[in-house]
């Protein structure tokens, strides 16, 4: 390992955010207000309740099923976007449930929720995904909503934690871990 004077560090190039809150805080119009222009990935529809003119550069690409965002990555190096922004995901979460569940080592068995073998291969599509975003060279921002939990403190006292809605702990780690930034917006 080689050190470097503060002045011969290499600054970062991209950044990576988190966004999330209650429905109809700004968290998509807060998005795109990144760096231009941005390829907005919408997988709840969010973007038809923006303002237009918050979106006049914007690419957006809307998502109705899994299989369609698939194509649409291997074109991601391609699109003349600084950022990426995926809206929301627990959206794009559940979407993944759908594709795997409907693979054919899960349809022969009518899953109504996930087994485990089925949540292991879901965390594989939603990790691939994500790495394959981090390495594109652009800026990337989720939005997602916010889960509340209480839990009781040592005196019974109840504390309310606010948590972005991105699945199980192991996804929610596989996107907070390299942020840069984690906003939590409030009214």
């Amino acid at each position: 390992m080689n050190f470097v004077k503060a002045t011969e560090v290499k600054p970062k190039t991209t950044f990576s955010f988190l966004i999330y809150g209650p429905t109809g805080i700004g968290k998509t119009t807060a998005a795109l207000s990144s760096p231009k222009p941005v390829a907005h990935v919408d997988f709840d529809g969010g973007i038809t309740r923006v303002d237009a003119c918050f979106t006049p550069s914007a690419m957006i690409a809307q998502i109705d099923k899994w299989e369609g965002y698939v194509a649409m990555v291997q074109t991601l190096s391609n699109v003349p976007a600084a950022t990426v922004v995926i809206d929301t995901v627990g959206k794009e979460l559940d979407m993944i449930q759908v594709f795997v569940l409907s693979q054919p080592k899960y349809a022969d068995k009518k899953l109504t929720k996930p087994s485990l073998p089925a949540y292991g291969d879901i965390g594989v599509e939603f990790k691939g995904f994500n790495r394959g975003l981090k390495t594109s060279g652009k800026n990337v921002g989720y939005i997602a909503q916010e889960v509340e939990t209480t839990v009781k403190n040592t005196r019974g006292e109840d504390i309310r934690y606010h948590q972005p809605a991105c699945g199980s702990d192991k996804n929610k780690t596989e996107i907070l871990q390299d942020l840069d930034l984690e906003r939590y917006g409030m009214y």
